[in-house]
């Protein structure tokens, strides 16, 4: 029970810091291609 809930914990945080990465990298090439 106690693994699974480890795992579950490691798992959000995981999705979390995945979704965060991918909006800072959209952003972040959007604002390349309006700069250019």
């Amino acid at each position: 029970m106690k693994y699974t809930l480890i795992f579950s914990h490691f798992f959000q945080f995981f999705s979390f810091a995945f979704t965060h990465f991918g909006l800072v990298l959209c952003s972040s090439s959007l604002l390349h291609r309006v700069g250019s």
